[in-house]
C-alpha cells in the first residue's frame, strides 16, 4: 500500500470532528504566514526603516565629516625622549 493510499485510508477513518480540525489547521497556517508577513512588513515600515534612515543621516561612524566629535579609539600622542620601557610601564 502506498504512502498516499495509507493518508486517503486513514483520512477516511477520521472522525467529522477530526477532520475539521484538520482542514482547520490547513486554513490557520495561511492565515498565519499571511499575517506573519503583513506584521513585519509593518514593523519594518513603521520601525526599522525610519530608524536606519536617522542613524545614516546624523552618524559619521569614519569620521569623514570635518566638524565630528571624536569617539572610540584614538591613537596616543608620543612624547618625546621616552624610552620603549617607560612608555611599557606607564600605558595610560
Amino acid at each position: 500500500m502506498s504512502t498516499i493510499n495509507r493518508i486517503q485510508a486513514d483520512t477516511s477513518k477520521m472522525s467529522l470532528p477530526r477532520r475539521i480540525w484538520e482542514g482547520w489547521k490547513k486554513i490557520a497556517r495561511k492565515i498565519g504566514d499571511f499575517n506573519a508577513r503583513v506584521i513585519l512588513t509593518i514593523f519594518y515600515l513603521v520601525l526599522l526603516m525610519p530608524f536606519a534612515i536617522m542613524v545614516k543621516l546624523f552618524t559619521d561612524p569614519l569620521e569623514i565629516k570635518k566638524n565630528t566629535m571624536k569617539k572610540g579609539w584614538q591613537p596616543k600622542e608620543e612624547k618625546p625622549g621616552v624610552s620603549p620601557m617607560e612608555r611599557a610601564a606607564r600605558q595610560f
